[in-house]
């Protein structure tokens, strides 16, 4: 069999429009290595084409109540798979039958919980990180949540900023995250810091801000050396 990979042109090569949709498209992804390009629309769906002649491939339904809208998608190519964030605050992995990369494969689709969707409850933007297996989606919430791609089970929440965030990015190596919103701050975390500070023992922490602060803790209180 062959696959799309094998004959599609280059992105920048193909050039034209798909006929027009029934409804509003919210996010798009393309992935030009396979010549396939995912939109997200406001019926809770995810659409693949075909970039060469926009013919549709395959399409599922990402969004299970509320509103239906597919706000972001996110392309995480070693996996097959495409990420995406919904207004229902689930964050789905959605990997399509025709993969477009090795043959035929079972549709397969993974999600994170209901209670997670609790804590962001519409999310605004996903991001895949390749390097550690990871989605960051940020959203509504008060905090912007880590997701193992792998299970989708929740690993860790980033709080701190005030308000909605709007987008989240992993850098290209995957070594560092960046989230920005309303407050107006974009925040970059380092996450080989952030996993390292994570396996530490607090008193190991705690031992090391007093000698990079000069003051100790003691009895709740604050002195200085």
């Amino acid at each position: 069999m062959t696959s799309i990979s094998e004959t599609a042109p280059p992105f920048f090569e193909s050039s034209g429009e798909t006929p027009e949709l029934a409804d509003s498209v919210y996010a798009l992804v393309c992935d030009d290595r396979s010549g396939r390009l995912a939109a997200g629309d406001s019926r809770a769906r995810i659409t693949l084409y075909a970039m060469r002649d926009f013919r549709q491939i395959e399409q599922t339904t990402n969004v299970f109540q509320g509103e239906l809208n597919v706000w972001s998608l996110s392309l995480a190519s070693d996996l097959h798979a495409i990420a995406s964030g919904n207004s229902d605050g689930r964050v789905w992995l959605w990997t399509p039958r025709d993969r477009a990369f090795a043959g035929a494969a079972p549709s397969q689709k993974r999600g994170t919980s209901e209670a997670d969707a609790m804590a962001n409850p519409t999310i605004n933007s996903v991001a895949y990180n390749a390097r550690y297996h990871w989605i960051a989606a940020g959203g509504v919430g008060p905090s912007v949540e880590i997701y193992d791609a792998a299970t989708m089970a929740h690993l860790r929440s980033l709080r701190g900023h005030d308000g909605t965030i709007w987008w989240v990015s992993f850098d290209p190596a995957g070594t560092r995250l960046a989230y920005g919103g309303i407050d107006k701050i974009v925040r970059v975390v380092d996450l080989e810091a952030m996993q390292r500070l994570l396996s530490e023992a607090p008193s190991t922490i705690l031992a090391r801000s007093q000698r990079n602060t000069g003051f100790r803790v003691r009895d709740n209180e604050i002195a200085a050396y």
